[in-house]
């Protein structure tokens, strides 16, 4: 489910320099609100 892929994302290792992983946590959460 998408909670599931966002819950990976967010709780990976290491640093998050350019910011990518925490974007693509805001688009599955965005893809998430889309479905409702």
């Amino acid at each position: 489910t998408l909670d599931a892929v966002a819950e990976i994302a967010q709780s990976s290792l290491g640093a998050d320099k350019s910011g990518y992983r925490s974007e693509f946590v805001g688009l599955v959460r965005s893809a998430k609100a889309l479905q409702k």
